[in-house]
């Protein structure tokens, strides 16, 4: 579940155009489905504190700079991959379910 999905930590600006509600905590959101969106920052600073999850949750920085630099830079069968599951690319290959 920690590389699965991420959390965004990104200036106030971007947070109020694109990320309302605390959506940008969105690891968070998926380990712990009932917390509400206004306790979702005070959840991540508390995991931050344990090691263990301080090492291994993806966390990026900025949605157009830590975002965007981060698609940009994936391994091609990454960023296929990706891709054809959004149904962006119709010639990327759909990765395989069962796998």
């Amino acid at each position: 579940m920690l590389n699965e999905t991420r959390t965004l930590i990104a200036p106030s600006w971007q947070l109020f155009l694109l990320a309302p509600w605390g959506l940008n905590y969105h690891l968070e959101h998926h380990l712990y489905p009932g917390i509400t969106c206004f306790n979702l920052a005070k959840a991540h600073r508390i995991l931050m504190t344990r090691p263990r999850y301080a090492e291994t949750a993806q966390i990026t920085y900025g949605y157009f700079a830590g975002l965007l630099g981060e698609l940009a830079s994936a391994r091609p069968g990454e960023r296929s991959a990706a891709t054809a599951a959004l149904e962006l690319d119709p010639k990327a290959e759909k990765p395989d379910a069962a796998a």
